[in-house]
């Protein structure tokens, strides 16, 4: 085990095993002749052009989305559709290896790294990035939110414009930029966390705040020239009002599913242990 952890550590190898695992973790979607109703609409079959589907993506506020889908209608063979899967699937493995060398950047061991690295993107949440070819560019949102988290110490420019772009993929993809840094908190010395990791996280948080006012603005301003049709529950215009019904719904669906780990129909005992794991291990780090 020692020797596997040790060569988990070390770049190619971890490449090449969490290749392997997600390649074989997402071989049936790779083979599967199926076609999702919001897959059809962005392919060859649903009709649209190019820039319908941007008009459409825009006051989304994911213009880039629409750009992506206008070269799904290039795959007008049915029988082809499983090279954008697999296009999807490369995509989850390069996720999957960001959250390796992020992890291993914090001094987690390569056997963890590598075990973790491959839960995360074997989660149904991460699965939905394969098995719906509509969702490639909320995936490629995440990829890109991840690189924006390795940008901050060298090139902050350089990871608010990462920022500006996975914002413009899909808002919620960006999100994994937060989620990240709860590897450097976790593994942080008790001791020194109120010292040392306050101004660290703030640091961070500058540069997330930064982008999303720049995306926002540009989004804002656009959409008042050019003055978008509105989308309804869709329209990146609209904000949330009923607070206490989506703090509800917050801890009873979207936090419960995602703590439910890989049951579809999960008892609730399993949500409150993983919340429990992570109350207590915080609670150590603080």
């Amino acid at each position: 085990m020692e020797l596997f952890g040790q060569l988990l550590e070390k770049k190619r190898a971890a490449f090449l095993f969490i290749f392997i695992a997600t390649s074989l973790i997402y071989l049936p979607v790779i083979y599967g002749y199926f076609l999702h109703t919001d897959d059809y609409l962005v392919s060859y079959w649903g009709g649209f052009s190019c820039g319908a589907m941007v008009k459409w993506t825009i006051p989304m506020g994911r213009p880039l989305a629409g750009v992506i889908y206008c070269l799904t209608p290039l795959i007008s063979n049915f029988s082809w559709v499983w090279v954008l899967r697999a296009f999807c699937v490369m995509n989850i493995f390069l996720i999957g290896y960001l959250l390796w060398k992020w992890m291993i950047h914090w001094k987690v061991e390569g056997h963890i790294a590598f075990l973790v690295a491959v839960a995360v993107v074997s989660l149904p949440a991460f699965q939905v990035f394969a098995s719906y070819m509509a969702t490639f560019p909320h995936a490629t949102g995440v990829t890109v939110g991840l690189l924006a988290l390795f940008s901050v110490r060298n090139s902050p420019r350089l990871a608010v414009v990462l920022l500006v772009i996975s914002l413009s993929l899909n808002q919620a993809a960006t999100l994994i930029y937060c989620a990240a840094l709860a590897v450097p908190i976790f593994m942080s010395n008790s001791d020194s966390f109120l010292k040392v990791w306050p101004s660290k996280l703030l640091g961070y948080m500058k540069i997330l705040f930064l982008g999303m006012g720049i995306y926002y603005l540009i989004y804002r301003v656009s959409a008042a020239i050019w003055k978008y049709p509105s989308q309804g529950k869709y329209d990146g215009r609209l904000f949330v009002r009923n607070y206490g019904e989506r703090i509800k719904w917050f801890f009873t669906s979207t936090l419960h599913e995602n703590s439910s780990l890989w049951f579809i129909d999960p008892p609730t005992i399993i949500y409150w242990i993983v919340c429990g794991a992570m109350a207590l291990i915080l609670g150590g780090v603080m």
